[in-house]
């Protein structure tokens, strides 16, 4: 829900083949997946469950708490956050069924004063009058995102991740208000914002008369009778002290359940994620067929300008032909996803947030990636001028118009490769000629096998690492500084595992490179 994860993870045309036709997922099979996720990410606990007509299997493996090493349960309880996003949607779709909301209903109608409105805000105006629930659902609205407006993961950590605090509606949307207009004009482009979906909360309080954890009790969890989800902000101590410890790359790390709210405060089992996703896809929740078909078909936009088939709708995403949401706090992760026709579902949680959820379930679900080229050169210098980090764009305005053009073209050729290689490392290896290390590199938390080097000032300690992530196939830029302890994401697009597009050959094609990061300035040469 921080940057990395408010664009969870951020993928492109994917073509779907179950390997349930190809490869028969044994229970052997998954155990192995998921045992080795868990070994390569220091035996944080992740636990799995896959439903299809023939069969349940389970996975589990790793610890609940890796000071203690309580092992991690199957049916262990644990944070979702942002796929209680889900569970939001369908409160809206079923108000909207009712009659009562329509996606085109105006928010100031709920909000004609106050605050609140200053979201509205784009460069000079306020559009707080157009903007509809619809916009909020699909994340078209523009409005600043609460949890992302630091643009640093461990600056976020560091203000919101403290115990005992607690936040109120008003205290959220002052989060948000407090740094400046909104990203775009509503209803023009999407950028995910959980601040669209504390409102929408708000909004179900407002025209049903009940809280919206009540109304989603009643009208969700007692319909399915899913006897091991809660609210977080209803937990006793006791009972969240019975939760896995949650970490951020193996460190401890808290997030109150009153921050995430109507936007990922939900705690939930693998066993009760599927059993919701199941009915969803099957229209359970609602008396139409329509209604259910309108979630399915309408609204979805590109999360991604350079992937095509990763798309978010009202409150749903859609990876090939499966719809479900991946969930991301300060500790956690979680993925649920259902193929109505093929009736497969699948539901995963991990307590630690950097854990690459999405990546694991692609992996077992057999979605493999594709990159969608039409938009390569219409998009890669657009996105570049938008999304790109302080530190790409000051050392990209310092290449001669030939050597940019030169950086463009390897970006566009990584594309190809991508598309060509589907995942084989030394086939990337051999048609990007570029040097990676053999040597396994300790990033202060996680081992990977391969990875291009930049040393960084006089202290050994700081490297700047080009990380190819075998089970993401797409390579991620990190800065690990001794001062900080911490490491520091430089990819516009987030961090972990995820796509960061045409960045990473801006900074593979340097022998030299310089930035800032913490008030510290590094000098960083490529090492041999």
């Amino acid at each position: 829900m921080l940057k990395q994860w408010s664009t969870l993870l951020c993928i492109s045309l994917f073509s779907f083949s179950s390997l349930f036709a190809q490869n028969v997922l044994t229970q052997e099979r998954l155990n192995n997946i998921v045992s080795s996720h868990s070994e390569k990410l220091q035996h944080i606990g992740v636990t799995l469950e896959v439903q299809t007509p023939q069969t349940i299997l389970h996975a589990v493996s790793g610890y609940a708490n890796l000071k203690t090493k309580i092992p991690m349960k199957a049916q262990e309880v644990f944070p979702i956050g942002s796929a209680s996003k889900v569970f939001v949607s369908v409160a809206c779709f079923q108000l909207i069924e009712a009659g009562k909301l329509t996606l085109n209903t105006k928010i100031s109608t709920f909000y004609p004063k106050g605050n609140i409105k200053k979201l509205g805000k784009y460069k000079g105006k306020n559009y707080w009058d157009t903007v509809t629930v619809g916009m909020l659902l699909n994340h078209t609205s523009g409005f600043i995102d609460y949890l992302n407006v630091y643009g640093d993961d461990q600056k976020a950590l560091e203000v919101y991740g403290k115990k005992g605090l607690v936040y109120s509606f008003d205290d959220i949307i002052k989060l948000a208000t407090d740094f400046g207009d909104a990203n775009f004009k509503p209803g023009t482009e999407f950028r995910y914002s959980n601040t669209g979906y504390i409102i929408l909360g708000d909004i179900i309080h407002k025209v049903s008369g009940q809280d919206w954890r009540d109304y989603v009790q009643l009208h969700i969890l007692d319909v399915l009778s899913l006897k091991h989800t809660w609210f977080g902000t209803r937990l006793s101590k006791t009972q969240q002290a019975m939760l896995p410890q949650g970490y951020f790359y193996t460190k401890e790390s808290e997030m109150p359940f009153s921050l995430a709210s109507s936007a990922g405060e939900i705690v939930s089992t693998v066993d009760d994620l599927n059993r919701f996703i199941r009915a969803w896809g099957k229209g359970k929740f609602y008396t139409k067929h329509e209604t259910l078909k309108r979630q399915m078909t309408e609204g979805f936009h590109p999360m991604y300008p350079d992937y095509s088939n990763i798309t978010y709708g009202y409150g749903i995403m859609k990876l090939g032909q499966m719809y479900g949401h991946g969930g991301q706090t300060f500790g956690f992760q979680s993925y649920m996803a259902t193929d109505p026709k093929r009736k497969e579902s699948y539901a995963l949680g991990m307590n630690d947030a950097a854990s690459q959820a999405m990546f694991l379930f692609m992996s077992i679900a057999g979605i493999d990636l594709e990159v969608n080229t039409v938009n390569i050169e219409k998009y890669a210098m657009t996105k570049r001028k938008k999304e790109v980090g302080k530190y790409y764009e000051k050392a990209y305005a310092n290449h001669t118009k030939d050597e940019q053009n030169s950086l463009y073209k390897a970006q566009v050729q990584w594309k190809k490769n991508l598309q060509t290689c589907k995942g084989d490392i030394k086939c990337l290896e051999h048609r990007y000629d570029t040097r990676i290390s053999e040597l396994e590199i300790d990033s202060g938390s996680l081992t990977v096998p391969k990875a291009v080097l930049y040393h960084c000032g006089t202290n050994k300690k700081d490297l700047l690492t080009v990380y190819f992530y075998k089970e993401a196939l797409v390579p991620t830029v990190v800065l690990n500084h001794h001062d900080t302890q911490s490491i520091a994401y430089i990819a516009p697009s987030g961090s972990g595992a995820k796509y960061i597009n045409e960045d990473l050959l801006f900074w593979e094609h340097q022998q030299e490179v310089t930035l800032k990061e913490k008030g510290v300035t590094l000098h960083c040469q490529k090492i041999p």
